[in-house]
Order: C-alpha cells, then sequence, then structure tokens
C-alpha cells in the first residue's frame, strides 16, 4: 500500500510539472463569483492565484461586483429593476454602481500586494449601449464593444495582474456598467486565453444531481438544447462557456469556490473540481510510438498484478508497438489498447488499460468502441477478444461469450489452457 501510494505521489508530481511546462507564459482569465469575496475562503483564492501568477502564468482577473452593488445602491435607498437577468442601470443608480465595482477592485489589488503580487486597474474596455430591448430601455447598462488587448498584453508582459472593474466607457467618455460574465467571456476570446474560469458560489454542472466533469463543445450544445428556457446560473455560464469554446478559448472551467485548492486542483489534475468544456481537439486517441513503451508498461502494470492482463515485457511491447493505441490528455497518456489483425476476417481486441486514477469516466469504452470503427474500416467481419474477469464489460458493449473452438487457428493454438480465458466476439457486420 505504501509503495502505491509512494508511486501515486511520484505520478502527481510528473503530471503537475507537466502542466507547469505546458502553460508557463500562458493567459488565464479568472472570473471570480462576487459572493465569495464575502467568504473567508476567498484570502485562499487570491493566494492560489498569486501562486499560478508566479510560477510565469499570466492571470487577468475579474471580480463579481453584484453582491457589492446590490448593498450600496440599498443603504442609499435606490432600487433598480431587471430584464432577463441584467440590471437596468439608471443615471441615479450610476455613480453608486462605479462606487461599487472600483471599491471591489481595489479591494481586490490590496489583497495582491498582501500576497506579493503587483496589480493594476485600468481602462481597457470600450463599451456601448445595450439600448431598447424588447421595449425596455436598460438606459446606462452597457456591453463590450472593444478590449484594448495591446494595452492589457504590455501589462501582463510586465508580470503585473490587470483587474478588470465591470465598467466600459464609450469614445465620448459615457461610463456604463457591463456584466461582469460578458467581460470574461469577451476579454478571454481577444486576448486568446488558454483558460477561462468562471469561480462559482454554487460550484459545478450537474445533471440530474451528478456533478458532470466534461462535456465536448457539442455536448455542451445538446445539454443548452435540452435547458432552454430553463435560464438559470448555471444555464447562463454553460451559455458563456459555450459560446467562449466556440469563439476560441481551449478550456473553460466552471468551478466552485468554497473548497481549499480547488482552483489548483482544477488546473493541475485531469480529474478537477469543476466542469470543463473543451473543444474536441482534448479528445485524442492516437497510435502509440515506441517513446509510449514506458508509458503502456506503467498503465497496465496494476492490471497484471491483479491477473486481468497477461504480462507483456519491453520487448514483447516493442515487437508489437505498431498494434497500440492510446488516450491521450494534454499530452499525458491515460488508457492503452491494442488491435491485431489475424486474417482477412477476424481481428483481436487486446490488452485494454485505464489508468485507475481515471476508471470510471468511459475512457475504456471510448477505446474499445474507437477500435470496433478501426476494425470495421479494415473490412473485417469478426472481432474477438479474451478476458478473465471483464466479460460483464464487453457484454455491455454487444460482445458475445464463445468458446475457445471458434477462434482463428492461430490463436487457439497458442490459447492457455491454464488460464481459462473467456472468449467474446462481436459481428462487424
Amino acid at each position: 500500500m505504501k509503495n502505491e501510494l509512494f508511486q501515486d505521489q511520484i505520478d502527481t508530481i510528473r503530471q503537475t510539472f507537466g502542466y507547469l511546462q505546458k502553460y508557463k507564459d500562458s493567459i488565464f482569465v479568472i472570473k471570480i463569483d462576487g459572493r465569495l469575496i464575502l467568504h473567508p475562503i476567498f484570502q485562499m483564492l487570491i493566494r492560489d492565484v498569486v501562486l499560478l501568477h508566479n510560477l510565469g502564468i499570466k492571470i487577468v482577473f475579474i471580480p463579481g461586483t453584484r453582491v457589492r452593488i446590490n448593498g450600496i445602491l440599498s443603504s442609499f435607498g435606490i432600487e433598480t429593476q431587471e430584464h432577463n437577468g441584467k440590471r437596468i442601470s439608471s443615471e441615479e443608480a450610476l455613480p453608486f454602481i462605479k462606487m461599487a465595482a472600483f471599491d471591489v477592485a481595489n479591494q481586490v489589488m490590496t489583497m495582491f500586494v498582501e500576497n506579493g503580487a503587483n496589480s493594476v486597474i485600468g481602462d481597457w474596455i470600450r463599451a456601448r449601449a445595450i439600448g431598447v430591448v424588447d421595449g425596455v430601455d436598460f438606459q446606462y447598462s452597457g456591453s463590450v464593444d472593444r478590449v484594448d488587448s495591446e494595452s492589457i498584453m504590455k501589462i501582463l508582459e510586465n508580470n503585473m495582474i490587470p483587474i478588470f472593474p465591470n465598467i466600459g466607457w464609450s469614445l465620448s467618455g459615457k461610463p456604463y456598467n457591463i456584466s461582469s460574465h460578458e467581460l470574461a467571456l469577451k476579454i478571454s476570446v481577444a486576448l486568446g486565453a488558454e483558460k477561462l474560469f468562471f469561480v462559482t458560489d454554487f460550484g459545478a454542472i450537474s445533471i440530474n444531481g451528478s456533478q458532470v466533469s466534461q462535456l465536448t463543445i457539442n455536448d455542451a450544445k445538446r445539454l443548452l438544447d435540452e435547458k432552454k428556457g430553463d435560464e438559470n446560473e448555471e444555464t447562463q455560464l454553460l451559455k458563456l462557456s459555450y459560446e467562449a469554446a466556440k469563439s476560441g478559448v481551449k478550456r473553460v472551467h466552471i468551478v466552485g469556490g468554497h473548497g481549499d485548492g480547488t482552483l489548483l486542483k482544477e488546473i493541475f489534475g485531469n480529474i478537477g473540481q469543476g466542469t470543463m468544456i473543451y473543444t474536441n481537439e482534448y479528445d485524442n486517441i492516437r497510435k502509440l510510438t515506441h517513446s509510449d513503451i514506458p508509458e503502456i508498461l506503467r498503465i497496465t502494470r496494476p492490471l497484471v498484478e491483479k491477473g486481468i492482463l497477461v504480462e507483456r515485457s519491453t520487448e514483447d511491447v516493442t515487437e508489437t508497438i505498431d498494434e497500440f493505441y492510446g488516450y491521450e490528455v494534454d499530452k499525458i497518456l491515460h488508457a492503452v489498447a491494442a488491435l491485431h489483425s489475424f486474417d482477412d476476417a477476424n481481428v483481436e481486441i487486446y490488452c485494454v488499460a485505464v489508468d485507475g486514477v481515471y476508471s470510471g469516466m468511459g475512457i475504456g469504452k471510448k477505446m474499445v468502441s474507437f477500435l470496433i470503427t478501426l476494425a470495421k474500416s479494415q473490412n473485417k467481419k469478426r472481432l474477438f477478444l479474451l478476458t478473465t474477469k471483464t466479460s460483464d464489460w464487453f457484454e455491455e458493449l454487444d460482445f458475445v461469450e464463445t468458446t475457445p473452438e471458434n477462434l482463428p487457428k492461430a490463436k487457439r493454438d497458442s490459447y492457455n489452457q491454464d488460464r481459462k480465458s473467456r472468449v467474446m466476439v462481436l459481428n462487424l457486420q
């Protein structure tokens, strides 16, 4: 047990260093829910953001201000209305909205300084009026017209963190109240951000009460279609995340902010604490090469020790490396499987293995489905495999059990009678 724990720690360290190398000089846009700013955990969130900054990641920070705006407006007895989730900012309310926005920004800047990071609040957003929508005049509520990307990049190159209050100005100098969510979306797209984070008060995206770890951009679109008309906060963030991913942001993360270190876990672990919406290149099943052999042996070793897989030496894998495929996430191998052709009709799947940390996520089924599709493209008629402990799992993929006598002759002659593996077959026609 101690050896397994030690190996897990080593694997985590390697994985973290891999991500550090990958993300150095990348741009992360982080939007924090205003409700978290009032929570004791916010100090830890700021500390983690500064840690990322010190590791060489370029941080853009957008604090939510709705709670503070509501508080200041209430204290001065000023009421505002909303339409479709957006505040209608009157001329009377605007000075107090500005006061709240810059109050929050200054609070964040102070906390960055306390943690040893330089930051700056600036005027980098050109805004325009939302105007009249559905007969409703939004008055001094606006939307993003242009992001001054060049100025922001100079700030980032000078090792400073830009902080964005939710106020933008028109060309004539007129101020507008802008949604912090919209700011995060437009800024991340304009800067070509590697990641956009929505750090929320409620957690991640869930379906029927179960948290969703990952969604492809297509999955997100289907889920939005299912939730049409259900305009809650979760759906709003899912829509923004979909728009960001569709517009070129590689990874969008919706993650709860109440747990200690959730932001770091989301970044440096392939299984994070939130929901990630990603473009399709994230899913990458590729042909493996000789340089992958140590990882193949690492992933298969626990299954060999449990008697699920037949032991294969480095030499065995080297001789058959052309038959191996792997499931890769951010250049880290999570699963392997191999496909061996016996003749024009028969093909075998073997050595299906998923890294134990990522079991239960459907990766194994993706690998097998990929190999089934590959076998069909080769005009094979029958796909088979041998298994001792996972026959039920393969039955879920429409394999049926048969006898060793139905194996191709070359495989039948080498069948290990002592192991007594079950033979599972899938008709490809």
